[in-house]
């Protein structure tokens, strides 16, 4: 009679695939949760006003980056802390020179801007900085920061007397075509007014040194024995205030101009 002989499977046994399977898919979402975890800083500003914690958004050329998760108010009761969840893709622009404000709807005498958050809400608007240095604090701005200096686009200076209603964030126009924008003014020693301007980089071939800048705000009524001329730019500048230009024909196959270019800003087209 003969005896039986016991052979050992090789391999591995099939029960062992249920459990091999349920490790790589945890190890799977343990990596995902890590990668994808939100980086947290924080943004002091002077108020909260309009900003909800859980809901309220940093958006980013019309695109969600993070949330505000968490509203503290600070020592000293000046300023509110403000603990944001970034999306951990934009971890690398979190640096020193970051910009941060708030996009609130506001109408006010010569001021109208923010209106799309009526529908939307409010939502924190930031700029990207220049810097390598990596940060978690900020100090969040009042106004909208003007366009970096060295930002491509054309950078030039206006002269005037009054800034009548112009503003920061008052429209360029180049024949009724927005092209650019105020970006804020000083008042210097002499009395006259200096306005920062500038100019879209695919507009800027449009102004030349001898281009001619008036203010566009407000109505111009002009009359004599031929009776009354009426001018008005747009619904928006008389509103919001605002600044058009135009080149004399003569003058078109002048060389563009250059950043740090200061032109004087006439009153009105006459």
């Amino acid at each position: 009679m003969e005896k039986p002989v016991s052979k050992k499977k090789k391999g591995i046994s099939p029960i062992w695939i249920l459990p091999a399977i349920a490790l790589c898919i945890g190890a799977w979402l343990l990596y995902k949760g890590i990668v994808e975890r939100p980086v947290y800083i924080v943004v002091h500003f002077r108020s909260a006003e309009g900003v909800t914690a859980g809901k309220t958004k940093v958006m980013y050329k019309g695109l969600p980056v993070g949330v505000v998760e968490e509203i503290t108010v600070d020592e000293g009761l000046d300023t509110v802390s403000m603990k944001i969840a970034i999306d951990p893709r934009a971890k690398k622009g979190l640096v020193k020179d970051l910009k941060f404000w708030i996009v609130r709807p506001e109408i006010a005498a010569g001021r109208v801007r923010g209106l799309q958050t009526l529908l939307s809400g409010s939502y924190i608007a930031v700029q990207p900085g220049r810097s390598k240095e990596p940060c978690r604090e900020f100090y969040g701005l009042d106004e909208p920061p003007p366009v970096p200096e060295d930002a491509p686009g054309l950078h030039i200076k206006l002269r005037t007397e009054a800034l009548n209603s112009l503003q920061q964030g008052s429209p360029i126009y180049y024949k009724d075509i927005r092209v650019g924008s105020v970006q804020g003014y000083t008042l210097e020693e002499d009395g006259t007014i200096l306005v920062s301007a500038y100019i879209e980089p695919e507009y800027k071939r449009l102004v030349k040194p001898g281009s001619r800048f008036w203010n566009a705000s407000g109505i111009t009524l002009s009359g004599g024995l031929s009776g009354i001329k009426f001018h008005m730019e747009s619904v928006t500048t008389l509103i919001n205030g605002g600044v058009s230009f135009y080149t004399p024909e003569f003058m078109m196959d002048q060389k563009p101009a250059t950043n740090g270019q200061v032109y004087k800003l006439y009153k009105d087209y006459e």
